[in-house]
């Protein structure tokens, strides 16, 4: 038994503790030469690796290897209702893959196989390796080793609970039935949970589409009042947008000592362009399309990319500080901290540049492009790194939420990227490119009635999504309730005309 097991009994009189090296008989694995096609193509035989233990029984496998193979390699036949344990792999550190093999196989050298002896049904001995899944990943792991294992002598050591052979078969079909209500149960959680997420979709588009809530001109025709279009919005911006650069750079002459003699200078300011909506689908009445960078933050850059290079690298990397938001950080719920970074202060300070102000929007650039993040209060200081561009637009103009709103709801996002995407190995856009994303914009007091609607929806949506996660939490906690109970002896009646366990051990014992 290993040391940090207890040998309490705990278990009914006829029951008995057994080690898992006196359960059966265990095999270890190999993988066939890859570079030997003989060995793999054509190749019927199932041959199991870690990425292949995702549910307790295992009828298929991702590689397959010939007899051939068999023959020549490491990797041995592994019969029918075997239990199969991941020994070394990532997964390691949060979880120990365990399953059962429904037809021969074979295994890789990460992995070990347990075939049972006759007198333990194999069901039986998966189920029980199941119950006491975590303390054996917690007390047979390796300790300082890189790459996380299982220590195979303390696995063998290892002692799981064993009932009379007529009660083993009575026990797994108990488990089995109650698992399958459990089953029934989760899908129709998970099956609510898709419908929810169908309808937040569904919600998005609608917005994105005008569909959502009366449009503003809608509401202008009925109640006989004028109202401000996008259109003239967008004009308008447009226009304090000239003045404040026409008064900046008059500024910087009047600094320099210097006094304009006609209007030329104003021939230098760039007008944002206007996207092109040849391939852009009909807005509503009121609305109209414009693009980031005419909608950016007047006077600010509208769009930045997080520091790169030597502007800041691993070394400047503490335990505690200033949080740096990464491409971890957006996550589909928001932002969230479990990936930032941190740096001191003094570093913060020197890319002031790089750090967010609450309503400021963060868009991943590379990876998993057009994720986005709205920066609450409580993230306002922190910085953004390489992989992340900063949008501060004008919110007289464009409010946040539903730019946010747009991104996560709307095909048109999606579609721009895949044509503007320049990643080599992987997709990315670079700033210019966010500046020319279209975006259909209503008046701003529609803008204003679709992010209220959205919420106030999504605040319903939200308390259900949650309930359905609560609920699918504790049914995994009575997966292991029926586990627990099931090898404590207490999920089917004892037959004291049972023969005890303990004769069965020395039996085996005495045979071979």
């Amino acid at each position: 038994m290993n040391k940090h097991q207890t040998e309490s009994n705990g278990l009914p009189n006829s029951w008995a503790w057994v080690e898992l090296a006196q359960s059966g008989e265990w095999r270890g694995g190999g993988t066939p030469k890859k570079s030997n096609p003989d060995f793999w193509e054509n190749g019927d035989i199932l041959w199991i690796s870690p990425k292949d233990v995702k549910t307790i029984f295992i009828a298929d496998t991702q590689d397959k290897i010939t007899l051939e193979a068999v023959e020549n390699s490491a990797a041995k036949i592994v019969p029918n209702q075997s239990i199969v344990f991941v020994v070394r792999s990532g997964i390691l550190r949060r979880f120990l893959p365990i399953a059962l093999t429904t037809v021969d196989s074979t295994i890789n050298q990460d992995l070990k196989a347990l075939t049972p002896y006759n007198f333990i049904n194999s069901k039986f001995a998966l189920y029980a390796c199941l119950a006491h899944q975590e303390n054996i990943r917690k007390t047979c792991s390796k300790d300082g080793t890189t790459v996380e294992s299982i220590e195979f002598n303390l696995l063998k050591k290892y002692k799981i609970p064993l009932a009379p052979v007529n009660e083993q078969p009575k026990i797994v079909s108990k488990i089995e039935e109650l698992f399958s209500k459990l089953d029934a149960g989760v899908a129709a959680l998970e099956k609510a949970q898709a419908l929810l997420k169908r309808y937040r979709a569904s919600v998005l588009k609608a917005a994105c589409e005008g569909r959502l809530v009366p449009t503003e001109a809608e509401l202008a025709r009925k109640e006989k009042r004028a109202y401000e279009s996008a259109e003239a919005l967008l004009e308008r911006i447009l226009e304090e947008r000239r003045a404040a650069w026409e008064g900046a750079e008059l500024a910087k002459m009047v600094r320099a000592g210097k006094s304009p003699k006609n209007d030329k200078w104003m021939a230098k300011y760039k007008e944002p362009a206007a996207p092109d909506t040849s391939d852009l689908p009909k807005l509503p009445e009121g609305w109209v399309w414009a693009t980031v960078e005419q909608l950016g933050a007047i006077g600010e850059q509208p769009v930045l990319t997080g520091p790169f290079g030597t502007n800041l690298g691993r070394d400047d990397f503490i335990s505690k500080g200033i949080p740096v938001l990464t491409i971890g950080c957006l996550t589909e719920q928001g932002i969230d901290l479990e990936k930032a970074v941190y740096i001191s202060s003094q570093k913060a300070d020197e890319l002031d540049n790089y750090k967010v102000n609450e309503g400021d929007l963060l868009f991943s650039r590379m990876a998993t492009v057009g994720r986005v993040g709205y920066v609450t209060p409580e993230f306002e200081g922190s910085l953004i790194n390489y992989h992340i561009m900063r949008l501060r637009l004008n919110q007289e103009a464009l409010l946040p939420s539903y730019f946010l709103n747009y991104v996560r709801g709307s095909h048109q996002v999606i579609k721009y990227v895949r044509k503007v995407n320049h990643g080599a190995t992987r997709d990315g856009i670079n700033t210019k490119q966010l500046l020319s994303l279209p975006i259909p914009l209503p008046p701003l007091e529609e803008q204003c009635s679709i992010v209220a609607d959205i919420d106030r929806r999504f605040s319903v949506t939200n308390q259900i999504y949650k309930s359905l996660a609560i609920c699918l939490s504790q049914a995994k906690n009575t997966r292991q309730t029926v586990l627990r109970k099931a090898f404590q002896g207490k999920l089917v009646p004892q037959d004291p005309d049972d023969e005890p366990a303990s004769l069965l051990l020395e039996q085996n014992k005495a045979g071979s």
